[in-house]
């Protein structure tokens, strides 16, 4: 039967391997119609980089990198679930790291959403914007918050206690020595109520 802790740690590992897969996909696309030079195109970011296809604008623009802190917090989930298998005083620690990877994913995947949110807001209201720009939110997008998701999931299930150590059971019979008053060697020590022996006179 798996236990809590355990599924947890599924969980976070799953969650890492989402997230570091969604970060080198594109956030959003906005694609572009055959005005301009006669060819379409579109351009995008991912987590790392700007993607530009037959984009007239400068391909050397440098994106805000979720990445980083995307991979950092994969690590630490990671780091948590190899922690869950040690021994019980490092299996704690990871009651303390999945949260924090979990909440700094979450602040990168929250991060990421509000800037794709005010682009797609900035082009719908009319903002300068090529002609015929489509605005379509990514794929990275929605893998980055299913790996959140999941993140958090799983860090609330290994934040479950450890459950008690079982006491050890006695297989065979148990077994009382007795000692007879026969067999204690007899003790001719005068002892007085204080405790001390009396001394003898010589």
């Amino acid at each position: 039967m798996i236990t809590r802790r355990a599924l947890g740690s599924v969980l976070v590992v799953v969650a890492a391997g989402l997230a570091v897969a969604a970060s080198f996909m594109l956030l959003y696309w906005q694609s572009f119609g055959a005005d301009i030079g006669g060819l379409e195109g579109g351009q995008g970011p991912t987590a790392w980089e700007w993607v530009m296809d037959n984009s007239p604008f400068d391909p050397q623009v440098h994106p805000t990198r979720y990445g980083i802190p995307i991979v950092v917090a994969a690590a630490l989930l990671v780091g948590s679930a190899v922690l869950a298998f040690r021994s019980p005083r490092l299996s704690v620690l990871a009651a303390f790291v999945a949260p924090l990877g979990a909440a700094l994913l979450t602040g990168a995947v929250w991060s990421a959403g509000e800037d794709v949110l005010s682009v797609q807001s900035y082009i719908t209201a009319g903002g300068p914007a090529p002609p015929n720009a489509v605005f379509e939110v990514g794929q990275g997008l929605w893998v980055l918050i299913v790996a959140s998701v999941t993140a958090l999931a799983g860090a609330a299930l290994m934040m479950q206690p450890l459950p008690p150590r079982e006491k050890p059971q006695v297989t065979g019979p148990v077994v009382i020595h007795r000692i007879e008053d026969d067999e204690i060697p007899p003790d001719d020590t005068d002892t007085p109520p204080y405790g001390m022996p009396r001394q003898e006179d010589t």
